[in-house]
């Protein structure tokens, strides 16, 4: 378990989390719920919500799209061609979700010829690339969820699917969410 303290307030604690694969989970005595994101579950929402994703940027050469699906066969896409020419280029409700509820996020990138699939319930190199940020360059323990302003939105710094192949840059597809509380 580790503690997050804030510098301007002299060491106050504001959250506690356990870590768990690429996961950032809250400890019970969190005061803030947050997203949670591991290899064994997906994307696990925090409280009964709705969830959206908005495209924020991006620096990948690939073309990549986001969506939901647990397998290739599977894939629902959300958003394509990201992270320059997002289709659509506006926030997208997803979906209600239930405390608890996975939402598996999952990426399908083109380079060079070839298609590749990276998902976040998943822990072979292209998942793992994609959603973790193993070499810590973010500067978030490993972790690629930045906490936005405010309680509900959160910022996703993605690898594409064929990152594996190339870098581990963390910064290739970029993604808001924004939990809206019901």
């Amino acid at each position: 378990m580790f503690t997050l303290r804030s510098a301007a307030s002299m060491g106050i604690v504001l959250a506690s989390f356990y870590c768990v694969g690429c996961a950032i989970i809250p400890h019970a005595d969190t005061q803030d719920s947050e997203i949670l994101l591991s290899a064994e579950n997906g994307l696990v929402v925090p409280y009964d919500c709705i969830v959206y994703l908005y495209p924020v940027g991006g620096r990948a050469l690939a073309i990549t799209e986001i969506g939901l699906g647990t397998s290739e066969s599977d894939f629902e896409s959300v958003f394509s061609g990201l992270p320059n020419r997002p289709s659509p280029a506006s926030e997208i409700r997803v979906g209600r979700y239930k405390k608890g509820r996975q939402i598996p996020l999952c990426l399908r990138t083109e380079w060079l010829g070839n298609t590749h699939y990276a998902f976040c319930n998943r822990s072979d190199d292209p998942s793992k690339i994609a959603f973790e940020d193993s070499d810590n360059s973010l500067g978030l323990g490993g972790h690629i969820i930045e906490k936005g302003e405010g309680s509900s939105t959160w910022t996703m710094h993605m690898d594409d699917a064929a990152s594996f192949l190339v870098d581990d840059s963390d910064n290739d597809v970029i993604i808001r969410i924004r939990l809206e509380r019901q």
